[in-house]
């Protein structure tokens, strides 16, 4: 409920409050205001966050953990901070939530960007939280594959593409040759597997990037792929905690930096 009603809050701003079931079709909601709506998420995740266990066996991957609660209520804090609340009082109890994080060393970045986003790593050192996605036979797993990829790839993903959501070229364009992130985040050639024919960007079959880093290799169906889609991870609270610090204390302090640049690095 809180991660829903931090999506919508900051969306639309003032929204309709529902804390008990709804039993009935004639309802008459009204926007409340959006402070109101954050100290729903606020209560939410405190209370969520002195009952969840800080880890889970294998059997229970992918549940949310105490650290999950709290990463989201430092996110909380930050938005609060800014427009249209800008309550200043909240970086420092997002500094205070981000620290346990960091302090309590369940969580940790990979070494390599690309592993970040690989199946094989689905719930790892660095997720925090995830949408868990399993593949089946039954149309549950993730449609990742169809919708990132370039349409008409020859079945390079399943139904060919549809290419719904491509990168845009300037951002692309934006990245550094040296930038070990590029090519694990962008496609920008392949092999058409029923052609033979090589396929590079750009041309008409590839005319803007595709975005690359949630291809599933062992996708079976158009909706059936094993990708998690990532909500947040430890490189989000490393970032957070560098702008809380730096905000609370009206500057960047060492801590602040070392967060900072152990993503960087």
């Amino acid at each position: 409920r809180a991660l829903l009603y931090f999506n919508l809050v900051r969306a639309y701003g003032d929204v309709p409050i529902r804390k008990d079931e709804t039993t009935s079709l004639d309802v008459d909601w009204e926007r409340e205001p959006s402070a109101d709506a954050y100290a729903l998420i606020i209560d939410d995740l405190e209370q969520a966050k002195n009952v969840l266990p800080e880890t889970y066996g294998p059997e229970n991957a992918g549940r949310a953990t105490r650290g999950a609660a709290q990463a989201l209520l430092a996110k909380a804090y930050i938005t609060m901070a800014g427009e249209p609340l800008n309550d200043a009082a909240k970086w420092e109890l997002a500094v205070q939530e981000l620290e346990e994080i960091v302090n309590a060393g369940n969580y940790a970045l990979f070494e390599n960007y690309e592993d970040v986003f690989s199946v094989a790593n689905q719930n790892g050192a660095e997720h925090i939280f995830s949408i868990q996605f399993k593949k089946g036979g039954f149309n549950e797993g993730s449609l990742y594959n169809t919708f990132w990829s370039p349409r008409g790839n020859g079945g390079l993903t399943p139904l060919g593409g549809l290419e719904d959501i491509m990168a845009v070229p300037a951002f692309f364009e934006s990245f550094s040759d040296e930038d070990q992130r590029k090519p694990v985040t962008f496609l920008t050639e392949y092999v058409n597997p029923t052609s033979g024919d090589t396929v590079q960007y750009p041309s008409s079959a590839l005319s803007v990037p595709a975005c690359w880093k949630y291809f599933d290799p062992n996708g079976t169906g158009w909706r059936d792929n094993d990708n998690n889609w990532l909500l947040l991870r430890y490189a989000d609270v490393l970032l957070m905690y560098a702008e809380a610090r730096n905000e609370a204390n009206s500057g960047p302090d060492e801590a602040a930096f070392n967060a900072i640049n152990e993503v960087r690095a």
